[in-house]
C-alpha cells in the first residue's frame, strides 16, 4: 500500500510541476511540430533520464534531513524555504522565451534524446523544487523514502513528469499559442503565486506542529515527573516497611539479649534457692539476687515498651523521661541537677532507635555519675543548632584520668550507640575537675 501510495503521490506531484517547465516544454512544441511526435518522445526520454538522477539525489538528501532529529525541529522552515525560492526563481525566469534561447536550432544536428538531456541538465530551477516538494511530502508523511519504498516514488514522479510534458506540448501545439503569451502569464505570476500558496499552507503545518511537538514535550516532562514522584514515593514506601523490619529485628534482639539473659538468671537463682530451701540452708543471698535481676528486668522491659510506644515519639518525651530518671537517681544521693535548653523543637518526631539509643545513653551516663563522681552538681544540657542537636552533662565530682586503662566507666557503649546514629560523641576530665561529655546528632538523622 506505501509503495501504491509513493507511486501515486509521485505521479500527481510530477504531473503537476511539469506544466511550468518553461522552455522545456517550449522547445518540446517545437521539435513535435518540426520533426514529429517520435522526435518528441525521445526528447522527453532524455529530459527524465537527467530528471530521475536529479530526483534521487534530492530524495537522499531530504531523507537525511528528515533523519536528523536536531534539524527535524526545523524541517517545516526548511519547506517555506524552497518553496519560497522556487516561487522567486519561476518569476525571476519569467521573461525567458523561445527567441531568448533558440536552442533547436543550436542543437538540431543531435538527437532529441541527447537535446533532452542538456537542456534538462541546464535547468538548475528544478534542484531546490525537487528538494522542496520532497521536505514537504516527508514532512506531511505524504511519502515514506525507506529501503525501496524511494524508487517506487520516483518512478512516480518520472511517468508523471513524461506524460505531464508530453500533455502541456501537445495542448500547446494544438492551440498553437505563442511563447510570449505562454510566459506572460503562466511563469511570472500563476506558478510564483502556487508556490507562495504552498509555502503559507507549509508555514502553517510547521506552526501546528511546532505547537503540537512543544505539546508532547510538555505532557513527556510531566509523564516523567510523575513517574519519578511514583519511584520515589515506592522507595520511600519501602524504605518505611524496611524500617518496620528492622524494627521488629531489633526489639526482638532486645528480648532476646536483654530479657533472655535476665530471666536465665533468675531461673538459675530460683533452682539454687530451691534446693537450698530444701536442705535447711539459708537462701536469702540468691533471694535478693532473684529481687535484683526481677528489678533489673522489670527496668528493661520499660524502657523497651517506652522506645517503641508511638505516644512518647517526640523530643519532648525523651527529656521528661530523662529527667525523670535522672531525679530519681541523683536527688537521693544529694546531687543538685540543672536542665538547660536552647532553640529545642519539642514536637520534633524521634525515630524509635533513636529514642532508644539517645536515652540509653544519657542513662549510663548519669548511672556512671551516680556510682563513681561523687559530685554534688550536674548540668544536662539539650542545644539544637543549624538542624545539629548538642547534648552535654557535666558534674563538678572526683574527675578521672582518659589515660588510664581501665578508665571510661561504660563510655564505650555510649560512643558505640552514639556512632550508631551516625553522631559524635567526645568527653573531657581531669581528676579533682569533674567530667564534661558532650555528643552531637544530625536531626535529619534521628528524626522519624
Amino acid at each position: 500500500m506505501k509503495a501504491v501510495k509513493n507511486v501515486l503521490v509521485g505521479f500527481i506531484v510530477s504531473f503537476l510541476g511539469s506544466l511550468p517547465l518553461g522552455y522545456l516544454n517550449i522547445i518540446g512544441v517545437e521539435i513535435l511540430s518540426e520533426l514529429g511526435i517520435k522526435s518528441l518522445v525521445f526528447y522527453l526520454f532524455g529530459v527524465i533520464f537527467i530528471e530521475a538522477i536529479i530526483i534521487y539525489f534530492t530524495v537522499i538528501f531530504a531523507n537525511q534531513l528528515a533523519e536528523n532529529k536536531k534539524l527535524m525541529k526545523f524541517i517545516d522552515f526548511f519547506a517555506v524555504f524552497f518553496l519560497l525560492l522556487i516561487a522567486y526563481l519561476f518569476y525571476a525566469n519569467s521573461n525567458q522565451t523561445a527567441q531568448d534561447y533558440n536552442y533547436l536550432e543550436d542543437y538540431i544536428q543531435y538527437s532529441p534524446f541527447l537535446i533532452g538531456m542538456v537542456l534538462c541538465g541546464l535547468n538548475f530551477l528544478q534542484i531546490p523544487f525537487w528538494l522542496g516538494w520532497n521536505l514537504y511530502l516527508l514532512n506531511a508523511n505524504y511519502i515514506v523514502l525507506s529501503q525501496r519504498l524511494k524508487f517506487h516514488y520516483i518512478l512516480g514522479t518520472l511517468v508523471g513528469t513524461f506524460f505531464g510534458m508530453l500533455a502541456v506540448i501537445v495542448l500547446l501545439n494544438s492551440l498553437s499559442q505563442k511563447t510570449l503569451e505562454y510566459s506572460k502569464w503562466i511563469m511570472p505570476i500563476i506558478i510564483p503565486l502556487f508556490f507562495i500558496v504552498l509555502a503559507v499552507l507549509a508555514l502553517f503545518v510547521g506552526y501546528r506542529n511546532f505547537k503540537h511537538q512543544q505539546k508532547n514535550a510538555l505532557l513527556q516532562q510531566q509523564s516523567e515527573l510523575k513517574d519519578e514522584q511514583q519511584r520515589l514515593e515506592l522507595a520511600a514506601l519501602k524504605a518505611k516497611f524496611d524500617a518496620v523490619d528492622a524494627e521488629r529485628n531489633r526489639i526482638a534482639a532486645d528480648l532476646h539479649d536483654e530479657i533472655g539473659a535476665a530471666l536465665s538468671s533468675i531461673h538459675i537463682y530460683s533452682n539454687v534457692a530451691k534446693k537450698k530451701v530444701k536442705a535447711h540452708q539459708d537462701a536469702s543471698g540468691l533471694i535478693e539476687k532473684i529481687d535484683s535481676a526481677s528489678a533489673g528486668l522489670l527496668d528493661r522491659m520499660s524502657d523497651i515498651i517506652w522506645s517503641i510506644n508511638p505516644e512518647h515519639q517526640t523530643l519532648l518525651d525523651l527529656k521528661l523521661r530523662i529527667k525523670s530518671f535522672a531525679a530519681d537517681l541523683l536527688f537521693p544521693l544529694g546531687m543538685n541537677i540543672s536542665y538547660t535548653t536552647e532553640d529545642v523543637d519539642d514536637d520534633l518526631k524521634l525515630s524509635a532507635i533513636a529514642r532508644k539509643n539517645i536515652y540509653l545513653c544519657f542513662k549510663e551516663l548519669i548511672n556512671n555519675i551516680a556510682k563513681h563522681s561523687r559530685a554534688t552538681e550536674v548540668r544536662l544540657t539539650l542545644i539544637c543548632h543549624e538542624g545539629i542537636l548538642q547534648c552535654a552533662i557535666a558534674d563538678n565530682g572526683i574527675g578521672f584520668n582518659p589515660l588510664l586503662k581501665g578508665n571510661g566507666n561504660g563510655l564505650h557503649n555510649v560512643q558505640r550507640r552514639i556512632k550508631q546514629l551516625g553522631g559524635e560523641f567526645f568527653y573531657n576530665s581531669e581528676p579533682g575537675k569533674g567530667v564534661v561529655l558532650n555528643f552531637s546528632l544530625g536531626l535529619t538523622n534521628i528524626s522519624d
